[in-house]
Protein backbone atom coordinates (compact mmCIF):
# COMPACT_ATOMS: atom_id res chain seq x y z
CA UNK A 1 0.00 0.00 0.00
CA UNK A 2 2.82 2.14 0.64
CA UNK A 3 4.31 1.84 -3.11
CA UNK A 4 0.56 3.10 -4.31
CA UNK A 5 0.13 5.77 -1.86
CA UNK A 6 3.08 6.98 -2.91
CA UNK A 7 2.37 6.83 -6.40
CA UNK A 8 -0.86 8.50 -6.03
CA UNK A 9 0.95 11.30 -3.49
CA UNK A 10 3.18 11.46 -6.84
CA UNK A 11 0.12 11.75 -9.25
CA UNK A 12 -1.14 14.65 -6.69
CA UNK A 13 1.75 16.30 -6.41
CA UNK A 14 2.25 16.55 -10.58
CA UNK A 15 -1.35 17.55 -10.53
CA UNK A 16 -1.01 19.52 -8.49
CA UNK A 17 2.76 21.35 -9.87
CA UNK A 18 0.90 21.15 -13.42
CA UNK A 19 -1.92 23.10 -12.16
CA UNK A 20 0.40 25.22 -10.54
CA UNK A 21 1.81 26.19 -13.59
CA UNK A 22 -1.33 26.56 -15.94
CA UNK A 23 -2.46 29.06 -13.33
CA UNK A 24 0.74 31.08 -13.15
CA UNK A 25 0.80 30.98 -17.42
CA UNK A 26 -3.09 32.18 -17.36
CA UNK A 27 -1.96 34.75 -14.62
CA UNK A 28 0.88 35.82 -16.99
CA UNK A 29 -1.50 36.40 -20.17
CA UNK A 30 -4.23 38.03 -18.52
CA UNK A 31 -1.43 40.52 -16.48
CA UNK A 32 0.17 40.77 -20.42
CA UNK A 33 -3.09 42.42 -21.83
CA UNK A 34 -3.78 44.61 -18.82
CA UNK A 35 -0.15 46.13 -19.36
CA UNK A 36 0.04 49.30 -21.59
CA UNK A 37 2.15 48.35 -24.73
CA UNK A 38 3.62 50.85 -26.97
CA UNK A 39 1.85 50.80 -30.17
CA UNK A 40 3.41 49.50 -33.08
CA UNK A 41 3.24 51.50 -36.05
CA UNK A 42 0.91 50.44 -38.85
CA UNK A 43 3.14 50.06 -42.50
CA UNK A 44 3.01 53.16 -44.73
CA UNK A 45 0.52 52.65 -47.08
CA UNK A 46 1.52 54.48 -50.47
CA UNK A 47 -1.06 56.35 -51.99
CA UNK A 48 -1.29 56.46 -55.41
CA UNK A 49 -0.05 59.48 -56.77
CA UNK A 50 -2.57 62.02 -59.02
CA UNK A 51 -0.28 60.85 -62.50
CA UNK A 52 -1.04 57.51 -61.24
CA UNK A 53 -4.84 57.68 -60.60
CA UNK A 54 -5.24 59.84 -63.86
CA UNK A 55 -6.35 62.76 -61.92
CA UNK A 56 -3.13 64.97 -62.26
CA UNK A 57 -4.14 68.54 -63.23
CA UNK A 58 -1.95 68.85 -66.37
CA UNK A 59 -1.37 72.47 -68.43
CA UNK A 60 -0.83 71.67 -72.09
CA UNK A 61 1.92 71.06 -73.10
CA UNK A 62 2.07 71.77 -76.95
CA UNK A 63 0.37 74.81 -78.17
CA UNK A 64 0.64 75.15 -82.63
CA UNK A 65 1.12 78.98 -83.75
CA UNK A 66 0.13 80.36 -87.29
CA UNK A 67 3.25 82.01 -87.04
CA UNK A 68 7.08 82.35 -86.16
CA UNK A 69 7.74 83.69 -82.81
CA UNK A 70 9.28 86.91 -82.37
CA UNK A 71 12.90 88.19 -80.70
CA UNK A 72 13.88 91.44 -79.69
CA UNK A 73 16.60 93.03 -77.46
CA UNK A 74 15.45 96.26 -76.83
CA UNK A 75 17.76 99.05 -74.11
CA UNK A 76 15.76 101.35 -72.22
CA UNK A 77 17.05 104.64 -70.67
CA UNK A 78 16.04 106.09 -67.26
CA UNK A 79 16.97 109.41 -65.84
CA UNK A 80 16.55 109.78 -62.04
CA UNK A 81 12.97 109.80 -60.92
CA UNK A 82 11.57 108.50 -64.50
CA UNK A 83 9.15 106.23 -64.95
CA UNK A 84 7.97 104.64 -68.18
CA UNK A 85 6.14 101.48 -69.38
CA UNK A 86 7.22 98.85 -71.73
CA UNK A 87 4.14 96.30 -73.20
CA UNK A 88 3.75 94.04 -75.51
CA UNK A 89 -0.07 93.24 -77.64
CA UNK A 90 -0.78 89.61 -76.73
CA UNK A 91 -3.72 87.42 -77.82
CA UNK A 92 -5.22 85.02 -75.17
CA UNK A 93 -2.83 82.13 -74.15
CA UNK A 94 -0.09 84.06 -76.26
CA UNK A 95 2.77 83.55 -74.22
CA UNK A 96 6.80 85.07 -74.40
CA UNK A 97 10.00 84.47 -72.28
CA UNK A 98 11.92 87.01 -71.29
CA UNK A 99 15.59 88.14 -69.16
CA UNK A 100 16.03 91.77 -67.96
CA UNK A 101 18.40 93.79 -66.51
CA UNK A 102 18.81 97.05 -64.88
CA UNK A 103 22.13 98.78 -63.54
CA UNK A 104 20.43 99.60 -60.89
CA UNK A 105 17.65 98.43 -58.87
CA UNK A 106 14.24 99.93 -59.76
CA UNK A 107 10.91 99.70 -59.29
CA UNK A 108 9.26 96.93 -61.15
CA UNK A 109 5.30 96.08 -61.72
CA UNK A 110 4.66 93.26 -64.71
CA UNK A 111 1.03 93.94 -65.42
CA UNK A 112 -1.39 93.51 -68.16
CA UNK A 113 -4.28 95.97 -69.43
CA UNK A 114 -6.71 93.96 -71.10
CA UNK A 115 -8.72 94.91 -74.39
CA UNK A 116 -11.96 96.72 -73.53
CA UNK A 117 -11.24 97.83 -70.12
CA UNK A 118 -11.45 100.99 -68.53
CA UNK A 119 -8.89 103.35 -68.99
CA UNK A 120 -6.08 103.54 -66.09
CA UNK A 121 -7.26 99.66 -65.32
CA UNK A 122 -4.19 96.66 -65.08
CA UNK A 123 -3.88 93.44 -63.88
CA UNK A 124 -0.55 93.49 -61.49
CA UNK A 125 1.65 90.22 -61.23
CA UNK A 126 4.90 90.75 -59.99
CA UNK A 127 5.73 93.94 -58.47
CA UNK A 128 9.05 95.18 -56.98
CA UNK A 129 10.21 97.86 -54.75
CA UNK A 130 14.14 97.70 -55.82
CA UNK A 131 14.91 94.68 -58.32
CA UNK A 132 17.76 94.51 -60.57
CA UNK A 133 16.75 91.77 -62.97
CA UNK A 134 14.05 89.46 -63.82
CA UNK A 135 13.70 86.04 -65.73
CA UNK A 136 11.17 83.84 -66.83
CA UNK A 137 8.21 83.44 -69.00
CA UNK A 138 4.32 85.20 -69.18
CA UNK A 139 0.77 83.65 -70.52
CA UNK A 140 -1.80 86.06 -71.62
CA UNK A 141 -4.78 85.03 -69.22
CA UNK A 142 -6.68 87.72 -71.56
CA UNK A 143 -5.95 89.89 -75.13
CA UNK A 144 -4.52 93.19 -73.98
CA UNK A 145 -1.53 94.87 -74.01
CA UNK A 146 1.29 93.01 -71.35
CA UNK A 147 4.50 94.22 -69.93
CA UNK A 148 5.97 96.43 -67.33
CA UNK A 149 6.32 99.72 -65.83
CA UNK A 150 9.81 100.28 -64.41
CA UNK A 151 10.83 103.58 -62.49
CA UNK A 152 14.13 104.79 -61.49
CA UNK A 153 14.63 105.88 -57.88
CA UNK A 154 17.91 106.51 -57.86
CA UNK A 155 19.59 109.87 -58.24
CA UNK A 156 21.73 108.25 -61.72
CA UNK A 157 20.84 106.94 -64.54
CA UNK A 158 19.27 103.77 -64.98
CA UNK A 159 19.58 101.39 -68.30
CA UNK A 160 17.38 98.32 -68.56
CA UNK A 161 18.31 95.55 -71.28
CA UNK A 162 14.95 93.53 -72.17
CA UNK A 163 15.44 90.17 -73.95
CA UNK A 164 12.54 88.32 -74.79
CA UNK A 165 10.84 85.95 -77.41
CA UNK A 166 7.40 85.02 -78.38
CA UNK A 167 4.10 85.28 -80.00
CA UNK A 168 3.74 88.75 -79.73
CA UNK A 169 2.63 90.96 -82.28
CA UNK A 170 4.10 94.52 -81.47
CA UNK A 171 5.86 96.49 -78.91
CA UNK A 172 4.52 99.62 -77.45
CA UNK A 173 6.88 102.03 -75.30
CA UNK A 174 5.14 104.52 -72.97
CA UNK A 175 6.58 107.76 -71.40
CA UNK A 176 4.71 110.29 -69.50
CA UNK A 177 4.57 113.62 -72.07
CA UNK A 178 5.79 111.54 -75.10
CA UNK A 179 3.46 110.14 -77.68
CA UNK A 180 2.78 106.44 -77.16
CA UNK A 181 5.77 104.49 -79.59
CA UNK A 182 4.74 101.21 -81.25
CA UNK A 183 7.62 99.61 -82.65
CA UNK A 184 6.47 96.35 -85.34
CA UNK A 185 8.79 93.32 -84.55
CA UNK A 186 9.33 91.39 -87.65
Amino acid sequence: MTGRLLTRERVARRVSLLVGVVVLTFTAAAAAQTTPQSPVPAPAVQEPTALERGTALRAPVFHRRPATFKQETTTLTLQPGEGMEYKYRLELGESFLYSWRATAPVHTDLHTEPDGAPRGYSDSFEVHDAMSESHGSYTAPYPGIHGWYWQNRTKDVVVVTLTSAGFYSEAREFRKGLPVQRKAIP
